[in-house]
């Protein structure tokens, strides 16, 4: 799953060329630029996910409780995606 947010100007994912085309997870570059207008942030869902798999793991030996910073990164998807993840507490702050 991708989640793109219109205005914001960086890419946390790899783009690959293809066929003379960027693609971020086989996705046009500029199909997403004019869908969401430019410039464009975009999350690749998938990868969030393996990083908090690999902390879960990497901790599965201590009682251990993640905490997501919503300054780090006020994105309301985002926030929702990482709220819906099992073992993370919600503070109330969180929409669903």
């Amino acid at each position: 799953m991708i989640i793109a947010n219109i205005k914001v100007t960086h890419f946390l994912i790899t783009m690959k060329l293809v066929h003379n085309q960027y693609q971020i997870d086989g996705l046009n570059v500029v199909d997403l630029c004019e869908k969401y207008g430019s410039p464009v942030y975009v999350y690749d869902t998938s990868k969030m996910k393996s990083q908090y798999e690999k902390m879960q793991h990497a901790f599965k030996d201590v009682s251990l409780k993640i905490n997501f910073a919503c300054k780090a990164l006020g994105n309301i998807n985002v926030l929702r995606f990482f709220n819906n993840l099992p073992g993370i507490t919600r503070s109330g702050q969180i929409p669903r």
